[in-house]
């Protein structure tokens, strides 16, 4: 499987570790949460990689407080 990047690198350690623990409809599941509809903030720097480092990590931290991953994911992104 080809990994481009550091992108491509998490993507497939998201991916060996889901199926290592036989989790990959429920990490599936949380990667499709919805959270660009959800959080205005989200959603805008999701569509404008202008906005700054510090509102994105405000709103990653905001949405992670109200979603409930499991293990796989929590520990992916923390």
């Amino acid at each position: 499987m080809p990994n481009y990047g550091v992108a491509g690198k998490y993507a497939l350690a998201l991916y060996i570790t889901t199926v290592q623990k036989n989790a990959l409809e429920l990490v599936e599941a949380e990667l499709h949460c919805g959270a660009a509809e959800t959080n205005l903030v989200f959603a805008d720097f999701h569509k404008d990689p202008s906005v700054s480092k510090t509102v994105r990590v405000k709103a990653i931290v905001e949405i992670f407080k109200n979603i409930k991953f499991n293990d796989v994911m929590r520990n992916m992104t923390s």
